[in-house]
């Protein structure tokens, strides 16, 4: 749909100006902090389909594959995009929009986005201790740290609402 419409301002002689918010770096490294927190008893998941479904083998890539093979892209992209909230990753990572719907809330400790903002519950400042501890701790295959930063909350956010920031952010 954006390229259709981008189309149509360029037949028009308009000027083009394409801009991401995600930054322009080579990844150099991925690291799934909800998978890690999930692993260290912090982060509960009620997967529900979606678990079961990695548990058997089916993810998002293979499906992928398997839709490229048997040439059913156009099938694929007509079907409601609920199904693909259900498909979790090869890592067990879920879309967006879907993270929130299958945490455990009463036994989960923390929650994070992938931007880096890392929540804890309300006033678990235990949870947010430990977290600094064990963070830093984290290296990636090659030796380098997974976090180069770690800021807690009260370092970086002031005014009303920064009791509601994110207790830490991860960099």
């Amino acid at each position: 749909r954006i390229d259709e419409h981008l189309g149509d301002l360029l037949d028009e002689g308009r000027n083009v100006v394409l801009m991401s918010d995600h930054g322009s770096n080579e990844i150099e490294q991925v690291f799934y902090i909800n998978t890690w927190l999930e692993q260290n008893d912090y982060l509960s998941l009620e997967t529900g389909t979606g678990g079961f479904l990695r548990s058997v083998g089916v993810t998002k890539e293979r499906l992928a594959r398997m839709v490229s093979a048997l040439g059913l892209q156009r099938v694929a992209r007509s079907l409601p995009e609920r199904l693909a909230y259900l498909i979790p990753t090869g890592s067990g990572e879920f879309k967006r929009q879907a993270k929130t719907d299958v945490v455990g809330w009463a036994d989960s400790r923390a929650l994070a986005s992938g931007q880096g903002p890392l929540y804890t519950g309300e006033g678990d400042d235990e949870t947010a201790s430990r977290l600094v501890e064990e963070l830093p701790e984290l290296t990636c295959p090659d030796g380098r740290p997974v976090a180069r930063n770690l800021h807690q909350r009260e370092d970086i956010y002031t005014g009303q609402y920064a009791d509601e920031a994110p207790a830490l952010v991860v960099d």
